[in-house]
């Protein structure tokens, strides 16, 4: 995307990412054409290249919770308590508050069955 795109996205993005990338602090102090380039030049991990391709946090943070959040997971498959962990990959989206279900537990194999046969048959 052009520069003038980018700083009509955001701007206060833009001013960062040169800022901390280039070390730039009077933005407005450069020629266009050397910003244009410095700007099409940003890392992939940039805030304004983040913000143009849709990203909240860097693809790798969500691979890094999903792996936390499978550890957590597996350890809560061996645990006595019956309350769901809280899980990074749903604190870490912000458009959905996380939500908790209720779990039933079974003393038998028969209890479950038993259950198991009562929501099929819908009663």
């Amino acid at each position: 995307m052009a520069l003038a795109g980018m700083l009509a996205l955001d701007e206060d993005a833009v001013i960062c990412d040169f800022a901390e990338t280039y070390h730039v602090l009077d933005f407005w102090a450069l020629p266009v054409p050397l910003l244009a380039t410095l700007a099409s030049g940003l890392g992939e991990d940039s805030r304004i290249k983040m913000k143009m391709a849709g990203f909240e946090r860097l693809p790798m943070q969500y691979v890094i919770a999903r792996m936390a959040d499978e550890i957590t997971l597996f350890r809560y498959s061996f645990a006595d308590t019956k309350e769901t962990p809280k899980l990074i990959t749903e604190l870490m989206d912000t458009n959905r508050t996380p939500e908790r279900t209720k779990l039933a537990g079974f003393e038998t194999g028969d209890a479950f069955l038993a259950e198991w046969n009562r929501r099929v048959r819908g009663d």
